[in-house]
């Protein structure tokens, strides 16, 4: 019964987290974006498909892709994708207060500590096993 109050509370605290992203994304600056690796799929037509659609897609962007460095080669004998995604930016440390007050103040308060104190309610309470 625990995990139903906690999925019936996801959507408001996927909202709530939500708003303070989208704060943080707004007063954020992304300097520089990497994505290296692999790319691997298990069939080599399929991995040359989507290597050619990765390139296709990497260079329409082009005005919008100076800060974003792609170095993703294919590889038609492994076994698996590895990538890596490395990036570099700037927040200032009072960006990323004001968004976890922007969190915490669009927090379904009432619900999620009804939810708490249940759930601690539970915990306390004795078990009796039959013996």
């Amino acid at each position: 019964m625990d995990a139903l109050g906690w999925v019936e509370l996801a959507p408001e605290l996927l909202q709530a987290m939500s708003s303070g992203s989208k704060f943080l994304l707004r007063h954020s600056e992304l300097r520089h974006l990497r994505l290296e690796g692999d790319l691997a799929l298990e069939d080599v037509a399929d991995t040359g498909t989507l290597w050619g659609t990765v390139q296709a897609v990497y260079w329409i962007l082009q005005p919008w892709r100076a800060n974003f460095e792609l170095a993703v080669t294919p590889a038609f004998d492994a076994e698996s994708t590895n990538l890596t995604l490395g990036a570099e930016g700037t927040v200032r440390l009072v960006t990323l207060f004001a968004a976890t007050a922007i969190i915490l103040w669009n927090l379904p308060k009432q619900k999620l500590w009804r939810l708490l104190r249940e759930q601690r309610y539970r915990q306390k309470m004795p078990r009796f096993t039959r013996g």
